[in-house]
């Protein structure tokens, strides 16, 4: 929700406005807040010092496409995070498993000589003929 003030002696105060208000003397403004995942993640606020404002049409849509690019830049730099922590968790995970196969690789028994050892993949061989394959090819 985009709140627009255009001076702020002419408005009631909180106490939160009224020293913010002080602290910044700003005399108009406008914030709009930023919802991440459907939560409160912020607030994108426009100020003028110098004296009241009438905010522009065109400055309050600009400031509410500038909101929705900024939730936009939040989440997908939130998303990028995750897809390189699950890419770091992948390539651990690869790397772990690669380990162990070599391990059992390094634990079989070696072939004796002539002999060629056993595939993982049984491919069909000739005398594996297929149902109504009348040559066994």
């Amino acid at each position: 929700m985009l709140n627009v003030v255009n001076d702020t002696e002419q408005i009631e105060k909180t106490p939160l406005m009224r020293e913010c208000s002080q602290r910044s003397l700003f005399r108009a403004g406008m914030g709009i807040g930023l919802r991440l995942n459907g939560e409160m993640f912020g607030v994108l606020i426009a100020q003028q010092c110098c004296g009241p404002r009438q905010w522009e049409p065109f400055e309050i849509e600009l400031m509410e496409q500038l909101a929705t690019q900024v939730e936009i830049a939040i989440q997908q730099g939130q998303l990028y995070r995750q897809v390189q922590t699950f890419a770091a968790n992948l390539e651990c995970q690869v790397e772990e498993r690669t380990a162990e196969l070599h391990a059992a690789d390094a634990r079989t028994s070696k072939p004796e000589s002539g002999e060629r050892p056993a595939s993982p993949c049984r491919l069909p061989r000739p005398a594996d003929s297929y149902p109504g394959d009348a040559n066994g090819v």
